[in-house]
């Protein structure tokens, strides 16, 4: 399981997943593993943030200032565990990942 919590991993989206916003949230398809899945409006939020400027601890704080009454601790935790579900699914990479395939690829 990979850890993601902390100031260096800057989650980024995988472009290789189709995205449509849907009542209530959004929905992802992963053409490639057959499988699609659904964010409510907070993992909808959390999604957003992964755009290779923001760390975890950024998107943690983030949430917690824009979501209250939820306690920092609550947020970090919900956020932690959203993105982990995210990595293992493989709807985010890490901006080194990212900037590895870019380099591998040139």
């Amino acid at each position: 399981m990979k850890e993601i919590n902390g100031e260096a991993v800057t989650p980024v989206f995988n472009s290789g997943i189709w995205v449509k916003t849907a009542p209530g949230g959004t929905m992802l398809l992963d053409e490639a593993a057959g499988k699609k899945y659904f964010l409510n409006l907070t993992g909808s939020y959390i999604l957003s943030k992964c755009n290779g400027e923001h760390t975890v601890a950024e998107i943690q704080k983030d949430v917690y200032e824009q979501f209250s009454p939820l306690s920092l601790e609550d947020a970090t935790a919900d956020v932690s565990y959203i993105l982990q579900r995210l990595f293992e699914c493989n709807i985010l990479l890490t901006s080194k990942s990212v900037n590895q395939k870019t380099t591998e690829s040139a």
